[in-house]
């Protein structure tokens, strides 16, 4: 979860165990919004970082990153549905294909 807010730094993304509310380990990323799916975390942060990362009890472990959009501010609640994750800015609403490939 990320735990802070976007306006009052710092925020981080945390692994909190669900039976006790017990913190397993924190990282210092900022703000963002997640999704989870195929085991991994799509971590799409205030300003326009995408993520892609495997999370287990020793950390985070970042797969993939990106920046689709030019620098500024991404805020709207990303949908996910049949491989395309549907993200948007400011002033632009992108549909990135996110389906694995086949080899």
């Amino acid at each position: 979860a990320f735990d802070g807010r976007d306006d009052q730094p710092p925020a981080e993304l945390k692994c909190i165990k669900q039976a006790d509310g017990e913190v397993v380990w924190s990282e210092g990323i900022g703000y963002g919004t997640l999704l989870f799916a195929d085991g991994k975390l799509i971590a799409i942060k205030t300003d326009g970082e995408f993520m892609l990362i495997k999370p287990d009890a020793a950390g985070m472990h970042v797969l993939a990153q990106a920046r689709p959009f030019p620098p500024g501010t991404v805020r709207a609640l990303p949908a996910l549905a049949a491989g395309k994750l549907y993200v948007r800015d400011e002033h632009t609403l992108k549909c990135l294909n996110v389906k694995p490939r086949i080899r």
